[in-house]
This record gives structure tokens, sequence and C-alpha cells, in this order.
């Protein structure tokens, strides 16, 4: 009989424990949410296909053109060639 009691007492334990957690993690705080902006100028129309600046940038990046971060456009040797 003791082991049974211990057992129900146990099990009340997990169950107020997972209410107090439960409850906890409802007035959790939401987490920041940082804006993605992204460069919206239009470098050229192609077939009524808008290729973005930006998209240009990342495919200079992925070929070793230019380094990440750096931008490229008029002025920059790689660009005018």
């Amino acid at each position: 009989m003791p082991n049974l009691m211990a057992q129900k007492a146990g099990i009340r334990h997990l169950v107020a424990a997972s209410l107090i957690l439960s409850i906890c993690a409802c007035n959790a705080p939401p987490p920041d949410e940082t804006p993605v902006m992204v460069d919206g100028a239009v470098a050229a129309t192609v077939n009524g296909d808008k290729i973005y600046v930006s998209d240009v940038e990342l495919e200079a990046v992925a070929r070793g053109l230019v380094s990440a971060g750096q931008q490229i456009g008029p002025g920059n040797a790689d660009y005018d060639s």
C-alpha cells in the first residue's frame, strides 16, 4: 500500500510540474524578428523577367568575381569590362 501512495504522489508532482511549465511557456515573449531587406533595384529585364542587382551580386560572389559584401556596379573594373 505505501508503494501505491508513493506512485500517486509522484504522478501528482509530475502533473503539477507539467502544468507549471506549460503556463510559463505561454507567457514567453515572442522572439525578435529581423526584417529582411531586399534591394528592389532592377539591373536588367530579359524576356520580360526582371533581373535584380542583388541577384547579379550573388552570382558574382558565387563565381568568385567579387568578395562577399563587396558591391559591384559602375566604376568597378569587373563591372565595366
